[in-house]
């Protein structure tokens, strides 16, 4: 045991010791960014006034000298940022922001703070509103920062209690659009990931490849190549070393996401992989786990070393192992079409094309899982709570069922929510079909969020998109 320790103080000893040699050149780099946005805002203010001659030669000497920066074209030419590009990247800036900046600086903050707020380039929302008072503006630095809200989503996540005084307010929302819209693949995209510091993004094509992108200025940072058909789906590991990626190749591919180099090729599906995950947290070891599952009816688990030098591998199969006697070809086995992972990594749930739910025990021996009926139809989705007791499952036959366990996953309760409540009532004209789109549970448990289509008898043939919100205590419809 004390080896071990000692082994696990070494590992994290040279961790922060790598952590330290990689922050060294992001000050670096967000030294020369912060620059490079002070003169994109004093180009700014010298356009709008009447040294236009100024501000000629200051864009010209900017432009030579690359003070904006590096981007990449969709053809992967790297080259000097321009002030054009810039002004693309923040339409909102004007020549009167870096006057409004410095009007708002120094009318909320104490030469006591010297504070400044985090980007140059932030957009006020209401310029005809009077300015807060300044112990208000340090009160929303200090308690409403992004970094303490990101920890607040993850702790969410893991099954902490969560505060929603401390989140985002309604009016945060109000002042969302669109930044960039970027060409960089040639094929349709299906696949898109952000890293857990939310700087990088990871999309991926069917033209085979994978890129990841700056989520601040949507500039490419590199492209990832080795599969030989489209991606199918991404992650990225709870500690934001690796990235999985699954591809109609029938392999699973592990990628460094510092670098973009391939750490494993995972072979072994023989049909086509639904999705991958990764596990919520890591093992004791420090090491993590990478599940697969598709069509071929069988559940694999990757378990990756905390270096990343090694990986060994399970597989859970939805078929039982005895052959029927007789001449009679082997049944297909049932595809798994989707799954949740438990917070702690105790357990797996599928949802299957037999209309069955499965769950696999992770830490046992048996490898025979615990099957759950009720369903008319193939269960196309499943989730559940962060405690694990709670499990929601969604069919093609029109209903949602709410899976009540124990600590030992006995089955104590089941709610049927027959998504067709109501809809009689409401239109007036009988309900042909229900197609579930989506199933997903509230932070705290207490709600199930339903999408779900209607098909109506009438000769247009639409479909009717519904989003219904339901109690999980009473199955009643909110």
């Amino acid at each position: 045991q004390q080896q071990q320790q000692q082994q696990q103080q070494q590992q994290w000893r040279e961790r922060s010791r790598m952590e330290e040699q990689e922050q060294e050149p992001l000050a670096s780099f967000q030294q020369q960014q912060m620059q490079g946005e002070m003169i994109f805002l004093m180009l700014h203010a010298l356009r709008g006034s009447p040294c236009q001659q100024a501000a000629a030669a200051l864009e010209q000497e900017a432009n030579r000298l690359g003070v904006f920066g590096e981007t990449v074209s969709w053809t992967g030419t790297r080259r000097f940022a321009s002030f054009r590009d810039m002004c693309r990247l923040a339409p909102h800036v004007g020549s009167s922001h870096l006057q409004h900046l410095l009007s708002f600086t120094l009318s909320s903050l104490t030469p006591q703070q010297g504070l400044l707020p985090p980007t140059l380039f932030r957009k006020p929302q209401r310029t005809d509103s009077p300015m807060p008072s300044c112990r208000a503006h340090g009160n929303f630095l200090r308690s409403r920062t992004v970094a303490n809200e990101l920890i607040q989503l993850q702790g969410r996540e893991m099954g902490n209690r969560f505060s929603v005084r401390g989140m985002w307010r309604p009016h945060f929302y109000q002042h969302l659009e669109l930044q960039a819209r970027v060409m960089g693949h040639f094929c349709a995209v299906y696949c898109l990931v952000f890293d857990k510091t939310g700087r990088l993004f990871v999309t991926g094509s069917d033209d085979k490849l994978i890129k990841v992108w700056n989520s601040r200025t949507c500039c490419l940072v590199r492209t990832m190549r080795g599969h030989v058909s489209d991606i199918v789906d991404l992650s990225v590991s709870c500690d934001n070393r690796f990235l999985a990626s699954a591809g109609n190749d029938l392999d699973v591919r592990i990628w460094w996401l510092h670098n973009g180099v391939p750490a494993f090729v995972l072979p072994g599906h023989q049909q086509v992989i639904a999705n991958v995950r990764f596990s919520w947290a890591m093992h004791a070891d420090l090491s993590q786990s990478l599940y697969s599952w598709g069509h071929d009816g069988a559940l694999r688990e990757w378990k990756i070393s905390s270096d990343g030098s090694s990986f060994s591998s399970r597989v859970f199969l939805t078929s039982e192992a005895q052959v029927p006697p007789g001449p009679h070809p082997p049944r297909k086995a049932p595809e798994i079409l989707c799954a949740t992972i438990h917070r702690w990594g105790s357990w797996v749930a599928v949802g299957c094309s037999d209309r069955m739910i499965r769950i696999y025990l992770l830490n046992s021996k048996i490898s025979r899982p615990i099957r759950w009926n009720g369903h008319m139809d193939r269960v196309e989705y499943i989730t559940s709570n962060a405690s694990g007791n709670l499990i929601v499952s969604g069919s093609l036959d029109g209903t949602v069922r709410i899976w009540r366990t124990d600590k030992f996953l006995t089955l104590v309760d089941q709610r049927i929510l027959n998504l067709r409540q109501g809809e009689e009532q409401q239109t007036g004209r009988s309900v042909e079909r229900v197609k579930v789109n989506m199933v997903s549970l509230s932070s705290d448990g207490s709600k199930v969020i339903s999408s779900q289509s209607l098909e109506k008898k009438r000769k247009d043939n639409k479909w009717l998109c519904r989003i219904k919100i339901w109690a999980v205590d009473t199955g009643e419809l909110i």
